[in-house]
């Protein structure tokens, strides 16, 4: 009886002790496949760690190229609507400068074909004594020409009169020509003082007159 629970006991022991060196062997085979796994994933974790950070830092560097490339654009779009300001100025200027130029033109054309005018005296009323001279119109006109004179009187001895004098070249001029009590008389001038008069011959009678001086130049 005792021969055979010493057996078993043996038996037993020997079972455990299988038991645990099996366990052991187990775990050191776990033990050297979690090393193999961690020997094996480790430099993977590490480059895709080293990736993950380049493609971070390309990331990085595409933002700040585009931060760069707006600003850029930004800038350019303001030196284009700065640009097209000038060039809408720069036509305004220089449609203003063609009209300006055109008109000098056009004026400097009227003038030497002698298409411009101005009235001196306009339908002015006077009465003068007999035998009066009275200048209706005194001052300087700086443009070569002639004035118109129409003179209606109640004197059939009415004449009109022009004198001009140009001292830089010498040039007097005085002249004068009957209208009677309704006429009109042209005379030719020259740059410089310019005098328009209208006289009478009467001896004893005042002279009522109406006068109209245009000046064509």
């Amino acid at each position: 009886m005792n021969l055979e629970l010493t057996q078993e006991n043996s038996h037993s022991k020997v079972v455990s002790r299988t038991i645990v060196i099996a366990l052991g062997v187990i775990c050191i085979m776990l033990v050297a496949g979690l090393v193999g796994v961690i020997a094996t994933y480790t430099p993977m974790i590490s480059d895709l760690q080293s990736q993950v950070a380049n493609k971070d830092s390309t990331i990085t560097s595409l933002n700040s190229t585009v931060t760069s490339l707006s600003s850029t654009v930004t800038s350019l779009s303001s030196q284009v609507t700065s640009l097209n300001l000038q060039v809408v100025t720069l036509k305004s200027s220089l449609n203003e400068s063609q009209s300006y130029y055109e008109e000098i033109v056009s004026d400097y054309y009227e003038k030497l074909s002698l298409g411009q005018y101005g009235y001196l005296v306009n339908s002015v009323n006077f009465t003068q004594d007999a035998g009066a001279v009275t200048a209706v119109w005194t001052g300087y006109v700086e443009y070569a020409g002639y004035v118109v004179i129409n003179v209606e009187s109640t004197s059939n001895t009415t004449l009109a009169s022009v004198s001009y004098s140009l001292s830089s070249r010498g040039v007097n001029f005085d002249y004068n020509a009957t209208i009677g009590t309704s006429g009109t008389e042209v005379f030719p001038v020259l740059p410089g003082e310019l005098i328009v008069g209208i006289s009478n011959t009467e001896i004893v009678n005042a002279v009522n007159a109406i006068v109209t001086v245009v000046y064509y130049y």
